[in-house]
C-alpha cells in the first residue's frame, strides 16, 4: 500500500463523499456534519476516553449515533480481574448532544437523572468529570481526571466505504499523562504516576454490517521514554492509508499493514483469552498480546446489534523503525474485535 497524506481543507464534498482518502498526523481537516449525505439519522459521532494504570482503568464514552445516544462509564480492576459498567441510552438525539467538530477543542457532556459525564477540552489539558448513582451494589461512582498532552501527534485517517456517502473520520491520540482520583462508594482510588490516557474521536456514516479490529497501548519503555501504539483494520475501502502508528518519545512513526491472529477454540470460536499475535506484512512488527481481562458486551435490538470483545493485557515484542528496533516488554493496553449491524 502506498499511503497518501491528506491536504488541509474540507473533509467532505457537497455530496457527502470524502474529498480525499488518506491520513494525517495532525487533525487539520474540517469536518462539517451538515455536509453528510444521509442525514443525521445515519451519522455516528463519539468521543471515547480510556484512562488507567496497570492496576485499574476507566473507559468513558459519549456517543450520538443518530437514532440513539449512548453514554457509558466502565471500571476495570486488573488485579482482581473484574469490571463493571453502566450506560444510559436515549432515542433520536440527531446531533443535539453537540459533540465538537474537532478533536482539538470543544466540550462534550451528558446528563440524566443519576448519570452525569463531561469532557472539557481546554487545549493542552483535558478534564473528565463523572458521577453515576447506584453504579455497583447501590454505591455511586464519581471522580475527576486530568489529561495532559505529552505527544503532539495524532493518528488521523479518512476512510471511504464502497457505498456512496459513507465514510469514517477517525482521530486517535495516545500517551496522555493522566492524573486524578475517583471514588466507588466510600473507597477512593488514585491513579499512579505512570497513568496514561487515550482518546478515540470518531465521526462518520457507516455501512450496515462491519467489523473492526483495534489495539491501543500507552506506556513507558525501560529507559523512561513514552511509547504508544495505535493498530487497526477491518472495515471500509482502505487503499491509501492504514491507522498503524508507533508513538515514541513525542514522535510518530507509521507502520505497515498488519493483522491480528486470534487463536480459535475447539468449536472454531475466537479464544480471546489466549495469546494473540500481531504481525505486519513487511515483518517489521512482531508482537505477542497476553490477555488479562476480557470485557464482552453483545447488545441487540431488532435489526441492531453490537458484539464487542475488548481484551486488556500486555504487549511484548519488537517494532523495527529503521535505525532502531523498539522492544516492548509487558507494555499495558488493550485489543478488541467488534462486529456491528447498525
Amino acid at each position: 500500500m502506498k499511503e497518501t497524506m491528506l491536504r488541509p481543507g474540507h473533509l467532505l464534498d457537497k455530496d457527502g463523499n470524502l474529498i480525499e482518502e488518506g491520513y494525517c498526523d495532525l487533525p487539520y481537516m474540517t469536518y462539517d456534519r451538515d455536509r453528510c449525505a444521509h442525514g443525521p439519522l445515519r451519522l455516528k459521532e463519539w468521543d471515547y476516553y480510556y484512562v488507567g494504570d496497570k492496576q485499574r482503568g476507566l473507559a468513558l464514552t459519549i456517543a450520538d449515533n443518530g437514532y440513539m445516544s449512548l453514554s457509558s462509564v466502565s471500571f476495570f480492576d486488573f488485579k482482581e480481574r473484574f469490571y463493571h459498567e453502566k450506560a444510559k441510552m436515549g432515542a433520536f438525539p440527531l446531533g443535539r448532544l453537540g459533540l465538537p467538530p474537532s478533536p482539538e477543542k470543544g466540550d462534550a457532556s451528558f446528563k440524566r437523572k443519576g448519570f452525569a459525564l463531561s469532557f472539557l477540552n481546554g487545549g493542552k489539558e483535558r478534564k473528565i468529570a463523572f458521577r453515576i448513582d447506584n453504579f455497583l451494589n447501590r454505591q455511586s461512582l464519581e471522580g475527576e481526571l486530568v489529561l495532559r498532552e505529552t505527544n503532539p501527534y495524532w493518528m488521523c485517517i479518512a476512510t471511504p466505504f464502497e457505498k456512496k456517502g459513507c465514510f469514517y473520520w477517525n482521530c486517535k491520540k495516545n500517551c496522555f499523562k493522566a492524573a486524578g482520583s475517583f471514588r466507588l462508594g466510600v473507597k477512593e482510588y488514585r491513579f499512579d504516576e505512570n497513568a496514561t490516557g487515550v482518546l478515540d474521536y470518531g465521526r462518520g456514516v457507516w455501512t450496515y454490517r462491519n467489523t473492526w479490529y483495534w489495539a491501543s497501548m500507552s506506556d513507558y519503555l525501560e529507559d523512561g521514554r513514552s511509547v504508544g501504539l495505535n493498530l487497526g483494520y477491518g472495515f471500509g475501502k482502505r487503499e491509501k492509508a492504514t491507522e498503524n502508528v508507533l508513538f515514541l518519545d513525542g514522535k510518530a512513526y507509521r507502520l505497515g499493514e498488519l493483522s491480528f491472529e486470534i487463536p480459535r477454540d475447539n468449536r472454531g470460536k475466537d479464544a480471546f483469552l489466549s495469546n494473540w499475535k500481531i504481525v505486519s506484512k513487511d515483518g517489521r512488527t512482531s508482537l505477542l498480546f497476553h490477555p488479562l481481562l476480557y470485557r464482552h458486551n453483545d447488545a441487540s435490538a431488532l435489526i441492531i446489534r453490537s458484539n464487542q470483545n475488548q481484551v486488556f493485557g500486555t504487549f511484548s515484542g519488537t517494532i523495527d523503525i529503521g535505525w532502531e528496533k523498539v522492544e516492548l516488554k509487558d507494555a499495558f493496553g488493550f485489543a478488541e474485535k467488534v462486529i456491528n449491524r447498525w
